[in-house]
């Protein structure tokens, strides 16, 4: 894979520095960090399993880091099983250990292992983090008001524990999730409202697809001016935030040929982050190009832990290039399993009500 920017020599140090001293197994596991942080998953697995090899007692990352790449390819039961192992070596700072431990139940729909990681949580200083992990599950399943609840909660937690930067960073992140659902005036509203000074590249991106996503073009350029400014080699900026940025505004514009140029860009990377993969979609659907938008739809469905914020909506973008293509089978298929996906969902999701709509004039 092709990697720009501060990637580069990153990479290639941390490369030469496993050839020169094998047995590290801190260079092993930053290694894998590397490759998983330019989607090149197949690489970084082996890293993590080595690194437990060489170090089982080194600490609880490189087990955490091995789970999410056994999520990432849908491999739940390996992935408990290799948090469950860290447990019972009973490892320093098991906070990330049990935070894995609730996202998988929320992934996996298991109510009864999320209940005993919230007990585990329950009154404890992190206990802000497990009810965000609880949000943004709730916002996959289309529990929209639950989600902003629990988020809102999370804030005032991490407020009260002067953690002001931690309840900005979550009101940004809901904004972009507000976007995709259609819920544009209050995108807007908490992306303006979770701007702060010196963003990093994570947390402007939000806000500013938001901004984009919703057809305040000028808002989004500003933003993204400014962090470009400030992180002009970031290679997750420039490969995948800054393009979906870009492409979000020319798809309001009604140019969805310009948004899938701007997303080219995306491609080397977009393993890492399914909102270009999911823009492209709508790009081609725009464009009445139903096994285009097919086949970006289908990257995400593939993989259901790796893309589990956007797996619902994956079918609704299925569905509607199945439409397009006047398959009426395969686009009913793809509507029922998005309303068993969301069977707990609000009603009055936007997204939802115009999925039933489509549904229902289906003949």
């Amino acid at each position: 894979m092709q990697v720009t920017g501060e990637l580069d020599k990153a990479l290639d140090d941390t490369q030469l520095l496993t050839r020169t001293y094998p047995r590290d197994a801190r260079a092993i596991n930053r290694l894998g960090n590397l490759y998983g942080r330019v989607g090149d998953f197949e690489k970084a697995l082996p890293e993590y399993e080595e690194c437990i090899r060489l170090s089982p007692d080194g600490g609880s990352g490189c087990y955490t880091n091995l789970a999410n790449m056994y999520v990432r390819f849908d491999r739940f039961d390996e992935a408990k099983a290799t948090i469950e192992k860290a447990l019972a070596r009973k490892l320093v700072a098991p906070l990330g250990l049990h935070l894995f431990l609730l996202q998988l139940a929320g992934i996996t729909g298991d109510r009864v292992a999320e209940g005993e990681q919230m007990k585990w949580f329950a009154g404890t200083p992190n206990e802000y983090q497990a009810i965000r992990v609880r949000a943004g599950v709730a916002f996959a399943l289309g529990r929209w008001r639950e989600s902003s609840r629990l988020d809102r909660q999370a804030m005032e937690i991490a407020k009260r524990r002067n953690l002001s930067g931690a309840g900005a960073n979550y009101q940004a992140y809901h904004a972009g999730g507000e976007a995709w659902l259609g819920y544009c005036e209050v995108a807007r509203s908490n992306a303006r409202s979770a701007l702060k000074p010196d963003q990093l590249p994570s947390e402007a991106f939000p806000e500013a697809f938001a901004f984009a996503f919703c057809g305040d073009a000028a808002e989004a350029r500003k933003i993204a001016d400014e962090t470009s400014k400030q992180f002009p080699l970031d290679t997750i900026w420039n490969g995948i935030y800054l393009p979906t940025i870009n492409a979000a505004t020319e798809l309001k514009r009604n140019q969805p040929a310009k948004a899938i140029d701007l997303l080219e860009a995306a491609a080397p990377y977009e393993r890492t982050n399914d909102a270009p993969i999911y823009l492209r979609g709508l790009a081609y659907l725009r464009m009445k190009k139903g096994p285009e938008a097919a086949a970006e739809f289908q990257k995400i469905l593939a993989y259901k832990g790796a893309n589990f914020d956007m797996y619902a909506m994956a079918y609704v973008g299925l569905a509607r290039a199945a439409a397009v293509s006047g398959d009426t089978a395969k686009a009913k298929k793809a509507y029922e399993d998005f309303f068993a996906f969301w069977k707990d969902a609000d009603p009055d999701v936007p997204l939802l009500i115009g999925a039933r709509k489509e549904y229902a004039a289906l003949k």
